[in-house]
């Protein structure tokens, strides 16, 4: 598996676009289906309760992969993925149908488990196109 770069931190850490969902949680940038709740915001995330977040923070998408293939079982439907993220999101698509309640950053858990190739729809959030001090509602999708 190629990736380039190691790391999703730019990506995961990006305020210039990204979601709250109707629970409250923190959604960043594309990354349907990861959600950090509001009180965790501003500070490092504790690893007992962001597994998935302090993995591809730390060693991207091909660390996730890794981790997942050995301890739960994870095999890639597909032999090659358009991006990173594609793989990235059926890893998480795996964990939130077999093993949702070991990973409080799946959220909203309809989102990961509902998730068909190609349609990430279906989510209702908020989105907003600047930082969090100075966000702006654009649209409800």
């Amino acid at each position: 598996m190629e990736e380039e770069g190691s790391s999703c931190a730019a990506n995961l850490s990006d305020t210039t676009h990204f979601h709250i969902d109707l629970f409250g949680n923190y959604i960043p940038g594309l990354c349907t289906g990861l959600a950090i709740q509001h009180e965790d915001l501003g500070r490092p995330f504790e690893p007992d309760r962001y597994p998935l977040l302090n993995l591809l923070n730390r060693g991207g998408v091909r660390a996730c992969y890794d981790w997942v293939s050995q301890e739960f079982g994870f095999k890639p439907e597909q032999e090659m993925y358009h991006n990173k993220c594609d793989l990235c999101t059926e890893i998480r698509t795996h964990l939130a149908r077999n093993f949702s309640y070991a990973f409080s950053e799946l959220r909203p858990i309809q989102n990961n488990s509902m998730h068909k190739k190609g349609n990430n729809t279906g989510c209702n959030k908020l989105c907003f196109t600047r930082p969090l001090g100075d966000a702006t509602i654009i649209s409800r999708v």
